[in-house]
C-alpha cells in the first residue's frame, strides 16, 4: 500500500533522496570487516550485519525453501552437498546479509514504520484473509505454524521488509532504460529460425558388445554417486508445544476483556477512504485548476490534463504525509479539496468512497481471545514442564521414557535423510531445520540436548539408528550398471558418427545422402526461438545455442541423452519492433527492474564498505 502511495506522488523526489542516502554513510560509517570466527559448534547466529544477527534458524529456514525450490526443477533425490557444490547455500547467505544490510540503512536514517500500517498490511495480506476477503486469525495463525515463525517474529520481519521497502524507494522508482537498448534486447529475445534437423537415435547404434565383468567394475568404480545411498537415521522425536496442552489452560473472563481493550486496534478497523490526487509544481497552478473544477469543469479531464491518478482506499494512518491526510479525511465525498501544500508541491484531492471505521465486539472475537491467552499460558507452562522432563532425564531415565511418564508428544521415524525426507522421498510434516540439525548431530543411540522450538516449545531428539551413506555393492545393482553401460557405449559411438556426419555435409554431400546410410531422419522444423518454443523435438540447448549464432547453411551438432542431433539454419526471422510495442514497454519495465536490482547490489556494497559484517564460517558450515 505504501509502495503504491509512493509510486504514484514522489517519483520525482527518488534522485534527491537516494543523494541523501549515500551521504548519511559519511555521518555513522564504522569500518567494514567480513571475517571467519570459530565460536564453535553451539553458535545460534551465522552472521552479523552492524548491530543484527541472522540467526542460525532462520538461515536453516530460508534454505529448506530454496532446497524444495530446487528439487522442484532437478527432483527429490537433490540434496545439501549437490547446493553447496552449484553456490545455493552461499547465495542464501549473501541475500539475507543483503537484506540485513538495508535494514541497518534504514535505521541508521531514522525511517520507522508506525504498529498501525504493519497491522493493515498483515490484515490486508489475501494469505490471511476468508473467500470474502476478511481478515482471519486462524488463518494467520495456521501459516506461521507451518512456515515455523512465532507471531512476534513475523511481524518484527513485515516491520523489517516495510522501512527495506521504504529505504529502496529511491533504487525503484528512479529506473530508466534507453529505447535502443530495449529495442536491441527485443530483437535478440523474438528473432526466430527454421532448420533441418539429423536425429541419430542412440538406439540405432548397432554392434556393442555386451560388458565383460571388469567392465562393469571399472564403470561402477568410476560413477560412484550414481550409485550411492544418502545416511538416513531412525529417531523418536519428543517435542513439548503449546498447543498440546493449550486445551488444559483456564482463561479468566477479566484476562479475555483485558486483552481485547489492549488489543483494540486489532479488531477495529479504521475509516478508509479511495482518495484520488493531482500534483502541481506552485499553488497558481493548483488554485486555477480547482477553480476550473469549481465552475463545473469535469475532474476528470483536469486530471488527464495534468497527470494524477488513485493512491489507493487508505486510512489516515496510511498517508505518510500529515497534510495530505488531514486533507483528504477532512474532504466530503465526491468533492474536490481547496489546494493543500506538502514537501512534494500543490494538490487536489478528490473522495470517491468512503468505508466507516468499525469494531467487532468482544462476543465476536472471545473464543479468539481466549485460544490466543492459552497458547501464551501453555507456553509459560512448558518451562516447568521442560525442567520436570530434564529431571526425569537426570534421574536415569531416557527420554523415551520421561516423555512417556509426563505424556508427551512422542513421534517415532523409522528413516529420515538430512533433507527431512522418507525413503519415497515425501517430506515429514513439522520437521523443522533446528530438529534435522538435532538429529543429525546426536550420535547413535544418544539424545540431542533440549531445544526450543520456533513456534514456542521444546524438543528433544534422540538417535535410535544410523544408516551411513554408502555405495550399492555391484551384485545388487548390476543390470542397472549394465544398462548404463551399454547407454555410454552408445553415446560414444553416436559422436563418432555425428562427427563424419559433418564434415561430409561440409564437403558438399546432400543430407539425405549423410542420415539414410546410417539410419538417422530428417526433420525441416517450424520456426523456433532461443528458448525452444516452437520446436516439436527434444532438441539439445547446446545444439539450440549453436544454431542461433550460426549462419545459415553451416551444421552444427549437439548430444542427447536418447540421440545426436545435427542442425542447418535454413531461414532467420528478424522481429519487427513497431508491431508490438506493448510487448516492447513490457520488456522495458522488465530492464527497469533488472536495473534496480543492479543498483540495490550496488548500494549494498556501499553499506558493506561502512558496516562491519561478520561471517561465522563454522556456523553456516554446521547448520546443515
Amino acid at each position: 500500500m505504501l509502495g503504491i502511495f509512493r509510486e504514484r506522488i514522489v517519483k520525482w523526489g527518488a534522485q534527491l533522496l537516494f543523494v541523501l542516502l549515500i551521504l548519511s554513510f559519511v555521518a555513522w560509517g564504522i569500518g567494514d570487516y567480513i571475517g571467519y570466527q570459530a565460536r564453535g559448534g553451539g553458535s545460534q547466529t551465522v552472521a552479523e550485519v552492524g548491530s543484527r544477527t541472522i540467526l542460525t534458524r532462520d538461515f536453516q529456514r530460508e534454505m529448506q525453501d530454496q532446497m524444495g525450490r530446487m528439487r522442484q526443477m532437478f527432483g527429490d533425490t537433490f540434496n545439501i552437498e549437490q547446493a553447496r557444490a552449484m553456490g545455493i547455500e552461499e547465495s542464501v547467505l549473501q541475500t539475507m546479509i543483503q537484506d540485513a544490510l538495508f535494514s541497518e540503512g534504514a535505521k541508521n536514517l531514522g525511517l520507522i514504520v508506525d504498529d498501525a500500517v504493519v497491522v493493515q498490511e498483515i490484515r490486508n495480506d489475501p494469505s490471511f484473509q476468508t473467500a470474502a476477503g476478511t481478515f482471519n486469525r486462524d488463518k494467520f495463525n495456521s501459516a506461521l505454524r507451518q512456515a515455523g515463525f512465532s507471531e512476534g517474529q513475523y511481524i518484527a520481519l513485515m516491520r523489517n521488509e516495510l522501512l527495506r521497502r521504504q529505504y529502496l524507494s529511491p533504487v525503484l522508482l528512479g529506473r530508466d532504460v534507453p529505447r535502443g537498448a530495449v529495442e536491441s534486447l527485443y530483437k535478440f529475445r523474438n528473432e526466430k529460425r527454421v532448420a533441418n534437423i539429423i536425429t541419430l537415435p542412440h538406439s540405432m547404434i548397432k554392434g556393442v558388445p555386451a560388458p565383460s565383468d571388469a567392465d562393469l567394475v571399472k564403470y561402477h568404480e568410476e560413477n560412484k554417486k550414481l550409485y550411492s545411498t544418502q545416511e538416513v537415521r531412525e529417531i523418536t522425536l519428543i517435542r513439548m508445544r503449546p498447543e498440546d496442552i493449550v486445551d488444559e489452560i483456564d482463561v479468566p473472563d477479566s484476562d479475555i476483556q483485558r486483552f481485547y481493550n489492549d488489543h483494540l486496534v486489532e479488531f477495529s478497523s479504521p475509516e478508509r477512504r479511495i482518495v484520488s490526487q493531482i500534483l502541481f509544481p506552485d499553488e497558481a497552478a493548483a488554485r486555477a485548476a480547482y477553480e476550473r473544477i469549481s465552475k463545473g469543469e469535469d475532474y476528470a479531464k483536469v486530471e488527464k490534463e495534468f497527470g494524477g491518478g488513485t493512491l489507493g482506499n487508505l486510512s489516515k494512518g496510511e498517508i505518510p504525509i500529515p497534510e495530505l491526510g488531514d486533507a483528504a479525511f477532512a474532504a466530503l465525498p465526491d468533492a474536490v479539496s481547496e489546494p493543500v501544500p506538502s514537501p512534494l508541491g500543490w494538490h487536489l484531492l478528490r473522495i470517491t468512497n468512503v468505508t466507516a471505521a468499525s469494531k467487532k465486539d468482544i462476543k465476536d472475537v472471545r473464543d479468539e481471545i481466549r485460544h490466543r491467552i492459552a497458547l501464551d499460558k501453555a507456553a509459560d507452562s512448558l518451562f516447568s514442564l521442560a525442567g520436570k522432563f530434564e529431571d526425569e532425564l537426570g534421574g536415569g531415565a531416557s527420554a523415551e521414557e520421561a516423555a512417556k511418564r509426563l505424556k508427551l508428544n512422542v513421534t517415532k521415524i523409522e528413516s529420515i535423510d538430512r533433507e527431512g525426507r522418507d525413503p519415497a522421498g515425501n517430506r515429514y510434516n513439522d520437521m523443522t531445520p533446528e530438529i534435522l540439525t538435532a538429529a543429525f548431530n546426536a550420535p547413535a543411540g544418544g539424545d540431542s540436548p533440549l531445544g526450543d522450538l520456533a513456534e514456542g516449545g521444546h524438543y528433544v531428539v534422540h538417535v535410535d539408528k544410523i544408516i551411513p551413506a554408502a555405495v550399492r555393492p555391484l551384485d545388487e545393482i548390476k543390470d542397472r550398471v549394465r544398462g548404463d553401460w551399454t547407454a555410454a557405449q552408445r553415446s560414444e559411438r553416436a559422436d563418432a558418427l555425428i562427427k563424419e556426419m559433418v564434415a561430409e555435409i561440409k564437403g558438399g554431400k546432400i543430407l539425405a545422402d549423410v542420415a539414410g546410410p546410417r539410419g538417422a531422419n530428417i526433420m525441416a522444423t517450424k520456426p523456433f526461438s532461443r528458448t525452444r518454443q516452437g520446436l516439436d523435438l527434444q532438441v539439445p540447448s547446446s545444439l539450440v545455442a549453436a544454431l542461433f549464432k550460426s549462419a545459415p547453411g553451416t551444421p552444427e551438432s549437439g548430444a542427447g541423452e536418447e540421440a545426436h542431433m545435427i542442425g542447418i539454419v535454413t531461414e532467420v526471422i528478424v522481429p519487427d519492433v513497431a508491431a508490438d510495442e506493448e510487448a516492447v514497454n513490457r520488456l522495458k519495465d522488465e530492464l527497469g527492474s533488472t536495473l534496480a536490482n543492479d543498483l540495490s547490489t550496488s548500494l549494498a556494497g556501499a553499506l558493506r564498505e561502512k558496516l562491519k559484517v561478520t561471517i561465522d564460517r563454522n556456523a553456516v558450515e554446521k547448520a546443515f
